[in-house]
Formats: C-alpha cells, sequence, structure tokens
C-alpha cells in the first residue's frame, strides 16, 4: 500500500487551529459586554440571547473540530510510525496529550509506539499512566512487566506479571508465560516450570499460542541442564545472573562485556565460561565456544552438559568424528542430561549416514524425556531419520505424534502431507497440505504439493488454480 505523503507542517497547522478558536471565544466574550454597556437595557434581553448562541456556536465549534482533528493527527502519528519516525509520531501524540492529557486512545498509542521500539525507560512512565487511569488494563501490566524486566528491574517485572494474572483476561497465560522466564533467569526453575504449567492452562482457548509455550518450556529445560551448579563455581557473583539475563533478553554483546568483567576478577568461574561459549555458539563463532566450554571442563570434569555444548560446536564445524567422540564422554560420564545426551549422538549418526544407529539413540532419549516438550523436540529428530532412511510409514507416525502435543505447527502438516504423498496416499496428503494453507497461506512447498497431487488425479482446473497461487505468491516476494 502507498502512503500519502506526510506533512510535518500540517500536523503542527492542526495544532494550531486549536488555539486559534481559544482565541475567537474570548473575543466573543469581549464584544458581547462592549455592546451590552453602549446599548439600552430595554434590548439586553435580545443582545443576551444573541450572545449566549455565538458563544453556544464557538464553544461547540472547538470540540467538534477537535475530536476531528484529533482523529486526522492520530492517523498523521500512526503514518510517521509506519515509515519509522518513532520521534515524530511521539511529538504528535505529545501534541494532542497537550489538549488532553488524559486520552486514553491517544495514550495507549504512544505506548505502544515506545514500546515497538524498544524504548523501555519511556515505555515504563507510559503505562503507569494507562494503568492508573484504568487499573483493569492487563496489557498495560504485561508492557510494564516487559518493559522492567528489559531493564532488569526484576522485582518490578514480578509485581507487575502478579498484578496483570490477579486481573484475569485473555493475557493471563502470556502473563504466566513472562513470569516463567523471568523465574527462569533468576534460577527458581521449580517456579518456573508451574508458571509455564498455568501459562498453558490459560492459554487453551488460542490454540495459536501453543508454540510459545512449548518454546519458554524447552528453554526452562534447557536451562536446568545447561549450567554447572553454583556450587562448582569457584567464585558464584551475582553479575553472572545479570549477564544471562542479557543473553536471554537478545543482547549478547553486552552480556559479553559483563561476563569479560567477571572473568578478569574471578577468571575460574565456571558459569561465566559456559555462558561466553554459549554467545560465541549463538555467533557461529564456534573455535572460540569449545576454547571456552574447554575451559570450562577443566575446572569442572564432571560436568556432562559441557562435553555435550562442546559436541554442538563440532556439529556446528560439521567435525562429526570430534562431536561423537565428546558425546560419548558425556554418556559415559552420566548425569542429568543423559536424554539430552543420546539425543545430540543420534543426529549425529543420522548426519553421517548412520539414520538406523542414529533413530535407536533417538529412541533412548525418548525412553528417559517425560516432558511433553522434550518428546516433541525427540520426535522431531526421529523424523529426520525417518526421513534420511525413506521410511514414510514411520514418519508419518512421528509427525502425528508431534501433531497431538501441538497442532498449531504449519511444518509439521506440510511434513506428515509430504510423507503421505512420498507414500502414495493422496486423499490424507490433500487433507494435510490443504491444512497446511489454512494455518499458512503462503506456503509454497504445500502449493507444490497440491499441484503435484491434483496432476496425479488428472485435474487440470485444480492444477491451473494453484499453479496461479503459487505465482501470485512468488510474485509477492
Amino acid at each position: 500500500m502507498k502512503l500519502p505523503p506526510l506533512c510535518e507542517e500540517s500536523v503542527i497547522h492542526r495544532l494550531d487551529a486549536l488555539k486559534f478558536f481559544e482565541i475567537l471565544q474570548l473575543n466573543a466574550m469581549l464584544v458581547s459586554v462592549l455592546t451590552v454597556r453602549k446599548l439600552r437595557l430595554k434590548n439586553f434581553r435580545r443582545i443576551f440571547v444573541s450572545t449566549l448562541a455565538l458563544l453556544l456556536c464557538f464553544c461547540l465549534a472547538p470540540q467538534a473540530v477537535l475530536a476531528e482533528d484529533n482523529s486526522k493527527l492520530l492517523e498523521s502519528a500512526r503514518l510517521f510510525t509506519q515509515k519509522g519516525y518513532i520521534d515524530r509520531a511521539v511529538a504528535v501524540y505529545d501534541g494532542i496529550l497537550a489538549k488532553s492529557p488524559n486520552d486514553f486512545t491517544v495514550l495507549e498509542a504512544r505506548g505502544n509506539t515506545l514500546f515497538s521500539d524498544g524504548r523501555w525507560g519511556m515505555t515504563i512512565p507510559a503505562m503507569q499512566k494507562l494503568v492508573a487511569i484504568n487499573p483493569r488494563y492487563q496489557h498495560g501490566f504485561v508492557l510494564l512487566a516487559i518493559s522492567y524486566a528489559r531493564l532488569q528491574n526484576y522485582k518490578q517485572a514480578a509485581v507487575a506479571y502478579d498484578k496483570a494474572i490477579a486481573l484475569g483476561g485473555p493475557e493471563t497465560g502470556t502473563a504466566h508465560r513472562g513470569k516463567a522466564l523471568l523465574l527462569m533467569q533468576l534460577e527458581q526453575l521449580e517456579s518456573a516450570r508451574k508458571e509455564i504449567a498455568l501459562a498453558i492452562i490459560n492459554d487453551k482457548p488460542f490454540p495459536q499460542l501453543a508454540g510459545e509455550n512449548t518454546n519458554a518450556a524447552m528453554a526452562i529445560e534447557r536451562h536446568a541442564v545447561m549450567l554447572p551448579p553454583a556450587t562448582f563455581a569457584s567464585a558464584a557473583v551475582p553479575e553472572l545472573v545479570q549477564a544471562e539475563a542479557l543473553l536471554g533478553a537478545g543482547q549478547g554483546t553486552r552480556s559479553l562485556e559483563l561476563l569479560e568483567r567477571v572473568l578478569a576478577a574471578h577468571p575460574n568461574n565456571a558459569r561465566a565460561h559456559v555462558l561466553k561459549g554459549r554467545i560465541f555458539f549463538d555467533a557461529i563463532e564456534s573455535e572460540k565456544a569449545i576454547a571456552e566450554y574447554s575451559r570450562a571442563i577443566a575446572l569442572v570434569p564432571t560436568y556432562q552438559y559441557g562435553y555435550i555444548a562442546l559436541a554442538k560446536c563440532y556439529f556446528q564445524l560439521e567435525r562429526f568424528g570430534d562431536a561423537l567422540a565428546q558425546v560419548d564422554h558425556a554418556i559415559k560420564l552420566g548425569g542429568p542430561t543423559d536424554a539430552v545426551a543420546h539425543e545430540e549422538k543420534g543426529c549425529i549418526l543420522v548426519k553421517m549416514g548412520r539414520a538406523l544407529d542414529g533413530r535407536v539413540e533417538i529412541d533412548k532419549a525418548l525412553k528417559i524425556h517425560k516432558s511433553n516438550f522434550d518428546i516433541y523436540e525427540d520426535l522431531y529428530d526421529r523424523a529426520e531419520a525417518d526421513r534420511a532412511l525413506r521410511d514414510y510409514p514411520a514418519l508419518i507416525v512421528d509427525i502425528g505424534k508431534r501433531l497431538q502435543i501441538n497442532d498449531t505447527n504449519s511444518a509439521d502438516w506440510q511434513a506428515r502431507g509430504e510423507a503421505y504423498l512420498a507414500a502414495g496416499k493422496l486423499d490424507k496428503a490433500l487433507a494435510d497440505l490443504g491444512y497446511t494453507l489454512v494455518l499458512a497461506p503462503g506456503n509454497r512447498a504445500a502449493l507444490k504439493g497440491l499441484i503435484e497431487i491434483y496432476k496425479k488425479k488428472g485435474d487440470k482446473a485444480r492444477v491451473n488454480e494453484f499453479q496461479k497461487r503459487l505465482k501470485e505468491v512468488d510474485e509477492s516476494y
């Protein structure tokens, strides 16, 4: 959609127009007073009525203009936001609020703009004012909590999440999920698990959020096994919690700076080395990650996940032999991450062309894992082994199990549809690929699959229909 040209001057003129009407009101009052003094008293009634009518016109006119003008100004602010002119948009909102300081719609639009731009410090007072005007505004408390968390003010973030939860409403699940991730950062893992369980319960009416809850739960479980216990660290320092919180918020650079300071003071802190290794791994700097994980293992030789992390780094470098050696050491060592070790070994073996052996290892992980979230991920890896073996019946079963846990993932519907197609079950493939397009209308693989099915069925009209849709999708990119 082509946006209309933005004119900052026109926005200023609209604000100036409101001042003009105020001046007219004062002039009308002055004229009426002077007129009454000059004319005789017997004409006072007529003058009074005329003046009152005049005043009503001038009093009501600005209100009508204000309502209409606010609407135009809001539209201008939204256009500024769409174009990325956030400062201009905020200036327009501030101009409206100078006349109508408690206009909830404008305050809400301003707060959402600041939040979307990542201006957490400015979002906080904006949301505080909104929840002061409407104490039942759940969305405001959620954004307030997220903003506090981004600024590492965890105590206030927890308070805001609790208020959002106490209010009830459509974002209760979101608040529980946010609080769960907050508690994870503070290493209160049992409480985090309870919160994510409540998020799942509250989000049942919103199946589109199932994926977010699954990812959050997986993050909590990974966190539980990823770091060596605090007692293993030579110096447990509070800055580590902050560094991990920054990393969890996607601020790897700031987290790395903090970890460098921690390690300068405590060079033998295994936890700091692990976190630093994770930053390098996420940045695909595998060699640097290997150095940090190796240092952590040297400090804590019994740290099982350290060997798994090294295996992941070697896997990233496609050094599958080295990766296998590390994960075998982790399995031999034994510990709380046995299932993760078997899962990782399975993935390595599949990449090495040993898909049947890989599937055996993944089955070992499935026997250990109890959580639906871990099973969901294991089934993905098992499906990869099935695909490598071209074992389409097994692939259909494994993806079906994933869909029983989470039926909102379009990629799973697509994968099962393709498996049905490969197995020659055209009607079932048609159903799954058709539903894929319901969830993801622009899915090219699903469209291609449907074209192939209708070609096999000899339905030229449907072939043409989906070829046209595929062309529209391609042209939109």
